[in-house]
């Protein structure tokens, strides 16, 4: 009882930590084979997109690690960053990722008889350690929204508002909130307790929306 009100860094021995980044893993694969079936399938950037999914599952790897020591305070955005556009792609894929298992948790709620708290449990476990994984794929050089990008190559345009770079500690404390709750439906015991927590992620997912993503 008193692990399961501790902090995600308390709790999680190495072990667990290393099932949860294999599962970082298939969700990243099943995002990566949606998003290349829906803009690239047919496009010559396809061997670009193998670089892109490794950049993705370094950071999304890296932030895991790190996360361990972290600390709540000032955070700034990386700066530096060369290759925006792969960037922007990569973190276009893991929100994919985090979609579909949102989609998974929203489509079992919705319909009784197909709730799973088993697979609806192992969908939040995913969505938590991608959103750790997430602001950290905002360096300030992916700021690179335009309508002419949006309409010419919509795949590596970036659909986040100028707030999130302005105000970078509350998105990153955003998100790593709704990781925690994401967490919190993963140890849930009951179809009710369940569905009680998801509705707190769902709301959280739509509140960072509104303030950080475009229309």
């Amino acid at each position: 009882m008193i692990c399961a009100e501790r902090s995600l860094v308390s709790c999680r021995t190495d072990r667990y930590r290393r099932a949860r980044l294999c599962g970082i893993e298939r969700a990243i694969c099943g995002a990566r084979r949606r998003l290349l079936t829906f803009k690239l399938k047919e496009s010559p950037e396809g061997h670009m997109f193998r670089r892109v999914a490794a950049l993705t599952m370094g950071i999304c790897l890296g932030a895991l690690v790190q996360h361990a020591g972290a600390r709540a305070g000032d955070r700034s955005p990386t700066m530096g960053e060369t290759s925006p556009a792969d960037v922007v792609l990569a973190r276009r894929v893991l929100m994919a990722g985090i979609g579909r298992n949102m989609d998974e948790i929203t489509g079992m709620i919705e319909d009784a008889a197909a709730f799973n708290l088993g697979e609806a449990r192992e969908h939040a476990d995913v969505v938590s350690a991608m959103l750790l994984a997430f602001p950290h794929l905002f360096p300030i050089e992916t700021d690179t929204w335009s309508e002419k990008l949006a309409e010419d190559d919509p795949a590596h345009v970036s659909l986040a508002l100028p707030t999130v770079w302005q105000n970078y500690d509350d998105f990153v404390g955003r998100a790593q909130q709704a990781s925690q709750i994401a967490l919190d439906a993963s140890f849930a015991a009951t179809a009710a307790q369940f569905k009680a927590v998801a509705k707190g992620l769902q709301q959280a997912c739509d509140s960072c929306h509104q303030a950080y993503r475009r229309p």
